[in-house]
């Protein structure tokens, strides 16, 4: 449900991008702009001092800017480590240079230019419906490992813990788990939690037999058993993006019913903040029903 949009900042030097970039991106708009924050708010920052917009909005729009570089908790603009370290790697001389090689590690689900050519969308193309842009309130995937995981994968990417919130979610023979660990290595995840109702006896011979072997980095796996009904709606959440589904994360095989589907969607930030607060005040409170696994 979340995308990852390149947005070339010389975008900035027309006032309706400054528009674009407040009310299409973040947290509840299911987008990021991908960047080097501090590289793409200083060449931004150029095109606005150099363009024909007038001094009135040139100044909202590098206070703006100016904004973006202290905003931690919810930002605008986010950078994955695999393309972070990329950029160290191949170092930041503009934008064109930079996407260049970002495309070869993973394409953008879009890329936003004024620029001409069939691998840009601008301005008039997104407000006219461009496909690659859209943002359904709801995506229809099979309850298959990869249609799964191709929605979590995402928060993955933008996250560094990750919480999964579901009552009926086991943690023995698991292999949606397993998948959804193996792309968390390759992130900036540093711990996992796991919110459910379900029991585990020897819960930590099933992890170490199970999961240890697959973490060869210092991510935290921790267990919560929560009571039936203090979960509703199931969740994905990270510090930076949530989505939700009714069903539930669980795999199941195909039996030509409506209910083969899972439906998910992008969880709110007020949603988001409730549920999260709720599961953090649930652990201080309940200590021994959170177990720290590896």
């Amino acid at each position: 449900m979340y995308k990852e949009i390149a947005l070339d900042p010389h975008c900035m030097s027309e006032f309706h991008y400054y528009g674009l970039l407040k009310s299409a991106f973040g947290f509840e708009s299911g987008r990021y702009v991908i960047a080097p924050t501090k590289e793409w708010v200083r060449e931004a920052y150029k095109c606005v001092k150099a363009s024909s917009i007038s001094p009135t909005k040139q100044k909202s729009v590098t206070n703006f800017l100016n904004k973006l570089q202290r905003e931690k908790a919810h930002p605008l603009i986010v950078l994955p480590t695999d393309r972070a370290g990329l950029t160290t790697q191949k170092g930041y001389e503009n934008w064109l240079q930079w996407i260049g090689a970002q495309q070869s590690l993973r394409r953008f689900n879009a890329v936003v230019s004024e620029k001409d050519g069939s691998a840009y969308i601008n301005y008039e193309q997104i407000i006219e419906g461009a496909e690659i842009w859209a943002m359904p309130p709801t995506r229809w995937i099979d309850k298959s490992i990869e249609d799964i995981v191709s929605v979590v994968e995402p928060l993955i990417h933008v996250g560094r813990e990750l919480i999964i919130a579901d009552p009926y979610f086991k943690l023995p023979n698991n292999a949606l788990f397993k998948a959804i660990l193996k792309k968390a290595m390759l992130g900036e995840i540093k711990k996992v939690t796991l919110v459910t109702t379900m029991e585990c006896s020897n819960l930590s011979g099933v992890f170490d037999r199970e999961y240890k072997h697959l973490l060869d980095t210092a991510i935290k796996i921790s267990y919560v058993r929560v009571p039936n009904q203090f979960i509703h709606d199931r969740y994905v959440l990270t510090d930076k993006a949530a989505i939700k589904a009714g069903q539930g994360f669980a795999v199941a095989p195909e039996k030509g019913l409506q209910s083969d589907h899972l439906s998910i969607s992008l969880c709110g930030l007020e949603e988001y903040r409730e549920t999260k607060k709720r599961i953090e005040e649930y652990q201080k409170q309940y200590p021994e029903s959170c177990e720290l696994l590896g």
